[in-house]
């Protein structure tokens, strides 16, 4: 009988224990949907209200930039047991609401040439979009566009923070705590969770990312330039110099932040979430200053050919007036599946699976540069998932890109 009596009151506690266990766990995901609701960055600790049925539970979180995207951190407690839940936050829009393209209103239509097709809702300038001709080759669509146009204005989507400001952070300022300094940054395996601070490598010089593999909280910064091989392995961290280099055939995902270029070599793989920002920048390096290829691919994102970029790539910063050269260059076999955010000019001969943003095309033909033209390229919105998140637009919804460890 004395047996039975425990093995009651056992089943009984563990019952507890998981019921709390749960509510505990279900109060974590309230706070990240709280967080999602969120206007701006809460670097201070909040305390999250609670439904009036919760007793003794309490959740506290905060949010703050990781790049492009939010991170939300929730702890939530109940007595002494505690749960802690953060995940990568950026925008997203339904299948309805997200355009193909939005192109900026500046007075110029957008001319379709060659191969070029928009799949699905097109925000267009007034004047519109027609067909026409570059080196002999017209247009060969059946329709200008294959969904629906609305107009656009003179301004793209607004951002919901000073990404300029928050780049320039991450080139010029970061530098790791002490006790967070990683020592050396090849031949190493390093894994640094979200739930502690971040850990980092900071040089003068360039470095090149070989047989290594680094994974989460990590942060890689060059005054120069930054090499990565395709025998590194990068997951989740963000790597930070003037020159960002990409070498063929590496794969893995990071946030890599530029202001000078960015060249993505053929045949990498870029996985969900990758971000891939280049800042306006009109200063150039102390050395390099005669050297006509830096000044070739200065102030221009490169995706080589048959390379994929799953996530964002964005050109931040307006061009001079009459300056068409290219800021984003995407290869005729190469895919974005996300979105471009340009607002500088973009020459897009491949494919974007999502949505652009642009501020203005431009196709670079036998020497001439024809404005406002999509030659060849080939925008489809229908092809993104929903549950797509990006880069942090102004007074949009908020989805869970991944969930952090």
């Amino acid at each position: 009988m004395a047996a039975v009596v425990v093995l009651f009151y056992t089943h009984s506690f563990f019952l507890q224990q998981s019921k709390s266990f749960i509510s505990t766990v279900q109060l974590a995901d309230s706070g990240i949907n709280a967080l999602k609701r969120q206007k701006g960055i809460t670097l201070d600790t909040l305390e999250i209200p609670l439904p009036d049925t919760e007793v003794n539970h309490s959740i506290t979180g905060h949010l703050s930039h990781w790049g492009i995207y939010e991170n939300a951190f929730i702890k939530s407690k109940h007595k002494e047991k505690e749960f802690i839940k953060s995940s990568f936050l950026g925008s997203s829009k339904n299948a309805v609401e997200r355009p193909a393209l939005y192109l900026k209103d500046k007075s110029k239509p957008l001319v379709v040439v060659g191969d070029a097709a928009i799949r699905g809702k097109a925000i267009l300038p007034e004047r519109g979009i027609k067909t026409g001709s570059i080196k002999g080759k017209s247009y060969y669509g059946t329709q200008l566009v294959y969904g629906t146009v609305q107009q656009s204005t003179p301004n793209l989507p607004s951002l919901q923070y000073n990404y300029q400001d928050i780049c320039n952070y991450y080139l010029n300022r970061f530098f790791p705590e002490q006790g967070n300094f990683i020592p050396a940054i090849n031949n190493i395996v390093i894994v640094n969770s979200f739930n502690k601070q971040v850990k980092g490598f900071v040089a003068e010089q360039t470095i090149i990312l070989e047989n290594t593999s680094l994974t989460g909280n990590i942060i890689v910064r060059s005054d120069k330039k930054i090499i990565i091989k395709n025998t590194a392995k990068l997951t989740d961290v963000i790597i930070v110099a003037p020159i960002i280099e990409i070498e063929s055939g590496f794969k893995g995902n990071f946030q890599g932040i530029a202001s000078d270029y960015i060249e993505v070599n053929n045949n990498v793989m870029l996985s969900y979430p990758t971000a891939l920002v280049l800042l306006k920048n009109h200063t150039t390096l102390n050395t390099n200053t005669t050297d006509r290829e830096y000044f070739r691919k200065k102030g221009k994102i490169h995706i080589g050919q048959g390379t994929t970029v799953k996530g964002t790539v964005a050109y931040l910063g307006q061009p001079n007036s009459n300056d068409y050269k290219t800021n984003i260059y995407i290869n005729d076999t190469a895919k974005i599946k996300g979105e471009v955010y340009c607002e500088g000019n973009l020459e897009l001969k491949g494919k974007v699976a999502g949505t652009a943003y642009v501020n203005l095309f431009v196709a670079n033909e036998g020497g001439t540069v024809f404005v406002n033209h999509l030659y060849n390229g080939s925008i489809s919105s229908s092809e993104l998932p929903e549950a797509f998140g990006g880069i942090v637009f102004e007074n949009e919804p908020k989805t869970t890109v991944k969930w952090l460890y």
